[in-house]
């Protein structure tokens, strides 16, 4: 499915940022570039996904939702634990 492809897509691109060897503050920001340059080269992506989950909450558009929130708390889960051994974050923070 589209949808599916591009939450790949996008999943791949994030964790592969996540887990590079960067200062914390670094990494966010190059989070939130990919995520707008993803944003700008996948319009269709993004415009089909604010129609899915703004219609009735659907089995299938309520998984989605979920794959997404899974993917950005996997993506900051990675980057908080490598700045945590990197000490650029205490590591009494969760």
């Amino acid at each position: 499915m589209v949808v599916q492809n591009g939450l790949s897509s996008l999943e791949e691109l994030l964790l592969s940022l996540a887990d590079s060897s960067e200062d914390i503050l670094v990494k966010a920001e190059t989070i939130i570039r990919a995520l707008l340059d993803f944003s700008k080269k996948q319009p269709e992506f993004i415009k089909l996904y604010c129609r899915l989950t703004t219609t009735e909450n659907s089995d299938v558009i309520a998984g989605f939702s979920q794959r997404i929130e899974a993917m950005s708390a996997s993506v900051y889960t990675v980057a908080i634990s490598n700045a945590q051994r990197t000490g650029d974050v205490r590591d009494d923070i969760n």
